[in-house]
C-alpha cells in the first residue's frame, strides 16, 4: 500500500513538472511572437510615415508645369513632376553662356565696347551703342540682372555669335545634358530648350566655378561705363530671404512662363539642387520653389 503511494506520488509530480514546462514553452512562444508583432507594427509604421511625407510632398508640391529637386552628392531625386519634360528655359540660357564665355580665358579687365549688333534684340535697353564697359561688369549684369544686351556681347567678344552658340550646346552634350539645346546666348529665342533635370545639372555645374557663383549671389550692384553710371538689382527675390543658396538663375519669355533654378547649400554641407519651370506668375515661381526647398531640406 504504501509502495502504490510513492509511485502514484512520483507521477503526480511529474505531470506537474511536464504541465510547468508547457505553459513555459507556451510563455516563450507568445512574447516571441509579441516581440514579431511589434516590430512589423514599428516596421510597418515607419513606412506609413514614409509615404505619408512622401504622398504631401506630391500633393503639396508646386503647380508649375514641371520641377524637380535632387540630392548633389547622392543623386537621388527628392521630388520630380514632369522632370524629363522638355521645354524654353529663358534665361537659365545665360549660365550656359557665362559657362562658354569663362572657357575661353578672357581678360575680365578688358573693355568691350557695346556694338550695334549687339543691340539688335528686343526690349528695353541700359546701354548705347559705342559705350565701353569691362568685361566683368557685363558678366554680372548677364547674371545679377539677366541684361540680354550684356549676355550677347559677351558672346560676340569672343567671335560670332552662331560660332558661340554652337559651343554652347557642344559644352551641353559634354555635360551629359541630352535633352538641351540652345538657339542664342540670352533665353529670348524659345527654341532655347531643356528639362527641369537638366536645369539642376546646369545650375550645379554654374555654382561650382566661383567666378560664377559669386556673382549670383549679389542682390546688388554698381559700375562705371566710359559714359555712365551703372545700378543693377537682381531678378532672384530668394537672395533676400534664403542664405543657403550659392548660385541661381530666373527665367522668363512668354512661351517658358516664368522659370527659376536653384542650388543651395544647408545645414552639414548637404547640397541640394531645383528647378521649377513653367509657374503662373513671377511672385509664384519664388514661394514655390521655397516651399519645395523647405520640404525636402525638413525645415
Amino acid at each position: 500500500m504504501k509502495r502504490g503511494l510513492v509511485v502514484t506520488g512520483w507521477m503526480t509530480q511529474k505531470i506537474r513538472w511536464t504541465a510547468w514546462t508547457g505553459v513555459v514553452l507556451c510563455l516563450a512562444l507568445l512574447l516571441t511572437s509579441w516581440h514579431d508583432a511589434d516590430a512589423k507594427t514599428r516596421k510597418s509604421r515607419s513606412k506609413s510615415k514614409s509615404r505619408v511625407k512622401k504622398a504631401s510632398l506630391a500633393t503639396s508640391g508646386p503647380s508649375a508645369i514641371s520641377a524637380v529637386a535632387v540630392d548633389v552628392q547622392t543623386g537621388e531625386i527628392l521630388y520630380g513632376k514632369n522632370q524629363g519634360r522638355i521645354q524654353p528655359i529663358a534665361s537659365i540660357t545665360k549660365l550656359m553662356s557665362a559657362l562658354v564665355f569663362l572657357d575661353t580665358h578672357p581678360d575680365l579687365n578688358r573693355t568691350i565696347q557695346i556694338s550695334a549688333e549687339g543691340l539688335m534684340l528686343p526690349g528695353r535697353k541700359r546701354f548705347r551703342v559705342g559705350e565701353r564697359i569691362v568685361a566683368h561688369d557685363l558678366l554680372c549684369a548677364a547674371l545679377i540682372a539677366s541684361d540680354n544686351v550684356a549676355t550677347k556681347m559677351l558672346a560676340l567678344s569672343t567671335g560670332s555669335e552662331r560660332g558661340f552658340v554652337e559651343k554652347m550646346n557642344l559644352k551641353a552634350r559634354a555635360l551629359g545634358l541630352s535633352e538641351t539645346h540652345f538657339a542664342d546666348p540670352t533665353g529670348l529665342n524659345p527654341d532655347n530648350v531643356s528639362t527641369a533635370m537638366d536645369c539642376v545639372r546646369l545650375v550645379s555645374i554654374a555654382s561650382r566655378d566661383d567666378r560664377i557663383s559669386q556673382i549670383m549671389r549679389m542682390q546688388d550692384y554698381a559700375f562705371r561705363s566710359d559714359r555712365a553710371l551703372h545700378r543693377i538689382h537682381t531678378t532672384n527675390r530668394l537672395l533676400k530671404t534664403n542664405p543657403d543658396i550659392v548660385g541661381a538663375k530666373t527665367g522668363f519669355i512668354r512661351q517658358s512662363g516664368y522659370c527659376l533654378t536653384t542650388f543651395v547649400r544647408g545645414e552639414n554641407q548637404r547640397e541640394v539642387a531645383a528647378a521649377v519651370l513653367g509657374a503662373r506668375s513671377n511672385s509664384k515661381r519664388f514661394s514655390e520653389m521655397q516651399q519645395l526647398l523647405n520640404k525636402v531640406l525638413g525645415k
